[in-house]
């Protein structure tokens, strides 16, 4: 079997679909479908169960995908080696990011990397934790931003820098003039937002889900106006009155706005969150990648 229908089954097992897969790779279904009825036979085991909607694996083809990823991963680690050279004159890295952080901390790294290394693809891939953390098991990202913690049975990383999470409010909120006098908030502070509406992120996101932990610690449960991807919407809202915030200060700070909400720090240790570069847990990193991370660090840090 060679590695091409190897990637015919990855396809149609990710895309949950003989259809979809065919699309994605280009070929007719009619075609595809011969490819894998060709390997079930050969190997005397179905690798699907097609009697489903969406389609799933049978318990032989768990097995089997397993192993394809296994030696798909291999064999791009042993390609990769040979085309890494420390010239970086060709290669690709592919980077994992939230869309808040693309568009707000990443500019200046992407334009630097580019500058010194005209010649490597890099590729950004925007998404949810969750989902950057599937995309990267399965050898479709190189790296990609999280706040700790992460698993460390399944990812290595490289410290970037620490962000705090604060609260953002509308300027003419009657309670920025008392805020204002803290060096930073308590939970009792936070309490006196009870009855304010909140925007949050989008709630895949760690920031969504600690901004309801905070509120949760300050005795009651935010209600919610709009769960948003877009930290612009966030930030014309709160400063149109409609509700408060909670974002990164690596956000809150950034120079791309001409106005931003009125923000506070806040007196939880929880609000303070590592950031790092994490990639799959043993695999190879190219120089190409190396570089990319002592930019972003040098950048960010």
């Amino acid at each position: 079997m060679d590695l091409q229908k190897l990637n015919y089954v990855i396809e149609i097992h990710e895309a949950r679909s003989f259809s979809k897969a065919a699309k994605k790779l280009g070929l007719s279904q009619p075609y595809l479908s011969r490819c894998i009825q060709q390997i079930e036979k050969d190997n005397d085991f179905q690798i699907f169960d097609r009697s489903t909607n969406p389609i799933r694996l049978t318990d032989q083809g768990k097995l089997f995908i397993e192993t394809a990823y296994a030696i798909l991963e291999r064999w791009n680690y042993f390609i990769q080696q040979l085309k890494d050279g420390k010239d970086l004159k060709s290669g690709r890295v592919t980077l994992g990011l939230p869309s808040y952080r693309n568009a707000y901390s990443m500019p200046n790294v992407l334009v630097k990397f580019k500058k010194l290394y005209p010649n490597i693809d890099l590729k950004l891939i925007e998404g949810p934790l969750l989902s950057l953390e599937q995309t990267a098991r399965s050898g479709q990202i190189d790296l990609f931003f999280a706040p700790l913690p992460i698993n460390e049975q399944l990812y290595d990383f490289v410290p970037v820098y620490t962000e705090q999470v604060m609260l953002c409010m509308p300027p003419e909120h009657p309670l920025v003039s008392e805020f204002s006098k803290k060096s930073s908030l308590t939970l009792e502070d936070i309490a006196l937002l009870k009855d304010d509406n909140f925007i949050t992120m989008n709630p895949q996101m760690r920031i969504a889900k600690l901004a309801h932990t905070i509120c949760d610690h300050a005795g009651f449960s935010p209600h919610i106006i709009l769960e948003s991807n877009s930290v612009e919407s966030i930030f014309a809202l709160t400063l149109a009155g409609l509700g408060c915030a909670f974002l990164p200060d690596s956000v809150v700070k950034c120079p791309t706005f001409s106005a931003s909400p009125t923000a506070f720090s806040l007196a939880m240790p929880e609000t303070r969150r590592n950031v790092v570069l994490a990639y799959r847990k043993g695999c190879y990193l190219s120089q190409a990648a190396k570089e990319l991370i002592e930019i972003i660090r040098s950048e960010l840090s």
